[in-house]
Order: C-alpha cells, then sequence, then structure tokens
C-alpha cells in the first residue's frame, strides 16, 4: 500500500509498471479466460 500511494505522489499508475499490457483486461474476461468461470444471467 505504501508503495502504491508513494507512486501516485510521484505521478506512476499501475500500468506505468505493467511489463506486458497484454494481461490487462477486465474481471469479467480474467474469470471468463484465465479460470474458467462464467457469468450467469440475470
Amino acid at each position: 500500500m505504501i508503495q502504491h500511494e508513494s507512486d501516485h505522489l510521484n505521478g506512476i499508475v499501475y500500468l506505468d509498471r505493467m511489463r506486458d499490457l497484454s494481461t490487462l483486461s477486465h474481471i469479467a474476461e480474467w474469470n471468463k479466460h484465465w479460470l474458467g468461470i462464467r457469468e450467469q444471467a440475470d
């Protein structure tokens, strides 16, 4: 948490620290493709 807040003070966001942006995804995509969990319809 301290690193995260320090980064904010220095103008750094977590995307700046990612080595491979191809792994960036929405949680629903992560669940579907990486965990094999499908969303249930309401």
